[in-house]
């Protein structure tokens, strides 16, 4: 197993990221002792050059210009009139 998985599986394992455990799955990893001691010592930034990781990775979200709320019912994206259903769309069952 290499860092990247021992990496994935602490992620689906989180308990295993925890004291011994954590210790024992770093020494059974057949990887460079570089990246065992990168790894023991918790040290991203180190694992990431040794694994010519990105220096900085950036999660960015873009959202919208403004735009004005809808002020009533009728102002709305989809062709349908307010208080009236889509063509689709039972009306609801009446027995008879």
């Amino acid at each position: 197993m290499d860092s990247i998985r021992f990496l994935e599986l602490l992620g689906s394992k989180p308990a295993m990221a925890c004291g011994l455990a954590y210790a024992e799955g770093v020494a059974a990893l057949k990887v460079d002792p570089a990246e065992q001691s990168a790894l023991l010592a918790r040290d991203g930034s180190v694992l990431s050059r040794l694994l010519d990781g990105r220096p900085a990775i950036y999660c960015m979200i873009s959202t919208p210009d403004e735009q004005a709320p809808l002020k009533d019912p009728g102002d709305r994206d989809d062709d349908r009139e307010p208080g009236r259903e889509a063509e689709d769309e039972p009306d609801g069952m009446v027995d008879q």
